[in-house]
């Protein structure tokens, strides 16, 4: 009886079977035939995107098989694509993205120009001069046709292929032995990691990206969620749920599944409620019940398909992102890239800790940003220190408060006499939570209002007048108290 899992994979992904015999696999021959009656009464379910009917596919055999009577070792004339699969992922622990990735390198191979038979692998030199023959062609032969070269991580990934493959039929690998394969060595690259500027990422926060206002505000919430939370797109993102966000503490809970599900706490409090951006208080209230159609369909899912579903996978999300915000997130940043809004987090933190602490606060941004080691975090201090040099301000506070004549004329003034505030608007934003609001008077300079528990009237309210190169006659003074606020050029005033 042929299989149906195999057939549907040759037919829809032109994965060819490597068996010489269709009818059996593997060893353990009593494995086959039950894994064959449990996908005979599986539900039918469509997934949606091609690249992920594969996944769905291997979803399928995955949840309906009996890891206890998973054989050890496999045949290579019998085992099949499934075999691997399931023996990768049971016995070498492999994870499930990484193994469907070195399978589709597998197609490449036994399709290349040199191909590779994998149901031929003996622990003989023969055998394994077979497969030297194909990763020579791709060093040396195919560097001197396309002048560019095989890319050394297509080597490696190649080389692990075999390596898996060796594994599960039990033969020996490595220095001494006959399969042994040194891949060339990786460059060492230390180019500069480009992301946008505040200015340039502000601007990509205020393009349109759909004629759909819900699905237009779920864009630049996610948008803004990737740059200033920092998780790992599309993984994380695809993993966060609305009980993980916690508005009371103002913080996130990121799931991160790259390193067995570890959990971490990331402070929002710049996004969570702010009203000069899409927030996430806003996306769950108000935007999000317009795209849900069924909620319980939907469910907890923080971010859904536009069709009110959550996505499937991170694949599809990755994909639907690649179609429908790329092409216009580039409008603002032409080498905008995914996983640039990491890149950007872990900068704009190193170089909020140099503002606030003279230094590059290494440890407390590795522990925001989940790096495994300290190590990887000290791999942005040099771009950090660059665009330090190139903008030596608080990035997350300058996108949302970005201006674009703020480098220059009355709004670089508003933004230098911030600073001239001094201990009063320290103790001001300790107290009110809210910064005052400058205003321009005309002939006179700048007056900061600083807000007061009690807004009763005009004399409830501390006027602060900078008098470092502007002279207040008697008159004016006179005039402000007297007659209040109508004599302000109100449609000056910026609130900080």
């Amino acid at each position: 009886m042929s299989n149906p899992s195999s057939e549907f994979i040759n037919n829809h992904y032109d994965y060819e079977p490597t068996s010489i015999n269709e009818d059996v696999g593997g060893y353990n021959q009593e494995w086959k035939e039950q894994l064959e009656e449990k996908k005979q009464v599986l539900p039918e379910q469509t997934p949606q995107l091609g690249e992920d009917l594969v996944k769905f596919d291997y979803d399928l055999i995955e949840k309906n098989f009996n890891v206890v009577d998973a054989p050890s070792k496999l045949d290579p004339k019998q085992s099949t694509i499934e075999d691997i699969y399931l023996h990768a992922r049971f016995t070498q622990r492999r994870k499930q993205k990484q193994v469907i990735k070195l399978l589709r390198y597998r197609k490449f191979m036994e399709n290349h120009l040199i191909p590779v038979d994998f149901t031929s692998f003996e622990n003989t030199s023969e055998s394994f001069d077979k497969v030297l023959k194909h990763f020579r062609h791709r060093e040396i032969i195919e560097f001197d046709e396309c002048k560019k070269g095989v890319g050394t991580g297509a080597l490696h990934n190649e080389w692990a292929v075999i390596r898996m493959h060796l594994e599960a039929y039990k033969i020996p690998y490595g220095k001494g032995m006959i399969w042994n394969y040194k891949a060339p060595k990786r460059p060492k690259r230390n180019r500069k990691k480009d992301i946008p500027l505040p200015q340039e990422l502000h601007a990509m926060l205020h393009l349109k990206y759909s004629n759909n206002r819900a699905v237009d505000a779920m864009i630049k919430t996610m948008l803004t969620c990737n740059f200033f939370i920092g998780w790992r797109f599309p993984s994380e993102a695809y993993e966060a749920c609305i009980s993980d966000v916690d508005f009371d503490r103002q913080e996130i809970l990121v799931h991160s599944q790259k390193y067995d599900w570890a959990e971490r706490y990331v402070d929002i409090q710049q996004i969570a409620k702010r009203r000069n951006t899409k927030n996430l208080h806003n996306w769950i209230t108000i935007w999000r019940p317009r795209i849900v159609q069924d909620p319980e369909v939907a469910g907890d899912a923080l971010f859904l398909n536009p069709d009110g579903r959550p996505f499937d996978n991170e694949e599809q999300l990755r994909m639907w992102f690649e179609r429908n915000v790329k092409p216009i997130a580039q409008k603002a940043y032409p080498r905008y890239y995914n996983y640039c809004s990491r890149h950007w987090n872990a900068t704009a933190r190193l170089i909020r800790s140099k503002i606030e602490d003279g230094r590059f606060d290494v440890k407390s941004v590795c522990f925001q940003m989940g790096h495994s080691k300290v190590g990887v975090t000290e791999g942005y201090t040099g771009h950090a220190d660059y665009y330090y040099r190139k903008e030596p301000c608080d990035w997350f506070l300058r996108v949302l408060k970005y201006h674009p004549n703020a480098d220059r004329g009355k709004h670089a003034k508003i933004a230098k006499f911030e600073n001239d505030l001094g201990s009063e608007w320290n103790f001001f934003e300790k107290k009110r939570r809210r910064r005052p609001m400058v205003f321009n008077v005309s002939s006179v300079g700048k007056i900061a209002i600083l807000p007061s528990r009690v807004f009763s009237d005009l004399a409830s309210i501390s006027i602060e007048v900078s008098l470092k190169s502007f002279f207040f006659s008697f008159f004016e003074l006179v005039q402000i108290l007297f007659f209040g606020l109508p004599s302000f050029q109100i449609g000056n005033w910026r609130n900080f």
